[in-house]
């Protein structure tokens, strides 16, 4: 049977835009941008502005697009096979579970959507009951049911998060024993967070060897999982959960900052600081503002530094990879302010806290990033910033080679900063064939952070444009 396309969709596609594109524009992830388009929930006002002015239509019509798209649910119809929402397999006759999608005149129904909150910029787009307790009774049951479920990808979060907003009428919550050590929050959802926690760790990896462009869909898929948890969860639970959030918000924040989208990355920082406090997670606080150092002007040191002094007293009893982060980029402040001695010592202090992460998962927890030779590389920016290119040359030539295979994307703004130095240095051609192997990498990874750095060698560049190396560069970064 032939899948009709739904108004929104068929305008997405009127103005060429893929729904990948779609979503990165408006920062949701995929999987949300097909809800909409299929009318299982509609955009929240803040986000319609800028999605009809994507669409190149005007309010009005959005909101006639929207309408149309939320058809099928206002008649009663099945949705198109285009939905991504998540429908539970057929339970037993006694099973007191509602189907996924109620018909509009079923008052005794609850709606089976996959509903996130505000800052996913999503709102049901049918009246819904008040959110309930879980009954984690009713989640067992379907669990024995699905032995052979593997909760392998963030689609299957949906299956736990539909059964949990699914409830017949009169079920009431389970308590959980207090003198058991199981969470409140119930088996499934236990191994959910489980997951959450395990994929994140992948998530990094995936952007450290190839960039943001592979791991960011990921990291917002699962930030709308993490959404449609929260609406569910008891007020005495939602700390497990905001504890996960903060982790993927801040990861967030830092893909969008390599994607040179400063005001993405602050809007999830914010977030991340805000569910860190909420869970009483100091070490996620301290990264959060650490985060928001490195997303400080270059010209502000006295900013940079002051919140990095910030995040020092945000938590006492810190790990040795965070404190080694937070001693880097303390130096770094101090290199922008000119103080050469206080950086190095600075860099010095790091080193006693190096981590020894060669797999690029952050097992040791955040700043798992800052290996010996890592922080080396950091000496020589400060020597750039400083500078003195000659001996950040030295450093940079030493130590990028040696840094762990899986960090390519540090690989790419080491060697971005390296062609900076050589071209400050007085030798362009070797700054221009360094700068066309970090164009290589930011590219393949969409860092467009190290594509900006090397924007701007090649500016310094263009009075040696005669030189083959420069002119192959010049030519490169035209062609992209």
């Amino acid at each position: 049977m032939a899948t009709t396309v739904s108004p929104l969709a068929a305008a997405r596609e009127t103005v060429g835009l893929t729904q990948e594109n779609l979503a990165f524009a408006l920062e949701v992830s995929v999987s949300t941008l097909s809800r909409w388009e299929n009318g299982v929930v509609k955009p929240l006002p803040p986000k319609r502005p800028k999605l009809a002015k994507l669409l190149k239509v005007s309010l009005p019509e959005l909101e006639l697009l929207l309408r149309a798209a939320r058809a099928p649910y206002a008649t009663g119809r099945s949705v198109n096979a285009g939905s991504n929402l998540r429908q539970p397999r057929s339970a037993p006759q006694s099973s007191s579970r509602t189907s996924a999608v109620a018909p509009a005149n079923d008052e005794g129904a609850t709606v089976g959507i996959s509903s996130a909150s505000a800052e996913f910029g999503e709102t049901p787009s049918l009246t819904a009951k008040p959110p309930r307790r879980t009954d984690w009774t009713e989640v067992d049951q379907v669990k024995r049911e699905r032995r052979d479920l593997r909760l392998n990808s963030a689609a299957d979060l949906d299956c736990v998060v539909e059964v949990a907003k699914q409830k017949g009428p009169g079920t009431q919550a389970v308590e959980a024993d207090p003198t058991s050590n199981s969470s409140r929050l119930g088996p499934d959802l236990e191994e959910v967070l489980s997951h959450l926690r395990e994929q994140w760790h992948l998530l990094v990896k995936t952007d450290n060897l190839l960039g943001p462009r592979y791991a960011l869909a990921g990291v917002l898929s699962q930030l709308d999982a993490i959404g449609e948890l929260l609406e569910s969860a008891w007020p005495e639970d939602r700390g497990d959960i905001v504890r996960v959030g903060a982790q993927y918000a801040e990861s967030a924040s830092w893909l969008y900052e390599d994607m040179c989208d400063l005001a993405a990355a602050r809007r999830w920082c914010s977030q991340s600081l805000e569910w860190g406090l909420e869970a009483d997670d100091q070490p996620m606080v301290t990264w959060a503002l650490f985060r928001r150092s490195q997303q400080v002007a270059a010209g502000k040191p006295g900013q940079v530094l002051s919140l990095v002094q910030a995040a020092r007293r945000a938590s006492r009893g810190l790990p040795a990879p965070m404190r080694a982060a937070l001693a880097q980029q303390e130096a770094f402040g101090l290199a922008l302010d000119g103080d050469e001695k206080r950086a190095h010592n600075k860099i010095d202090e790091a080193q006693n806290w190096a981590a020894t992460d060669i797999h690029g998962e952050a097992r040791g927890g955040h700043g798992s990033f800052c290996t010996p030779d890592y922080l080396e590389v950091q000496r020589a920016r400060c020597w750039l910033t400083l500078g003195d290119p000659a001996r950040a040359i030295e450093l940079f030539e030493r130590h990028v080679p040696r840094l762990p295979t899986v960090y390519q994307r540090d690989r790419g703004v080491a060697l971005g900063q390296l062609a900076q130095a050589y071209v400050a240095s007085g030798e362009p051609e070797q700054g221009a064939k360094v700068a066309a192997e970090a164009l290589h990498i930011g590219r393949s990874g969409s860092s467009l952070r190290t594509v900006a750095d090397v924007k701007m060698v090649a500016g310094e560049l263009k009075d040696h444009a005669q030189l083959a190396p420069v002119s192959q560069l010049l030519t490169e970064l035209a062609v992209g």
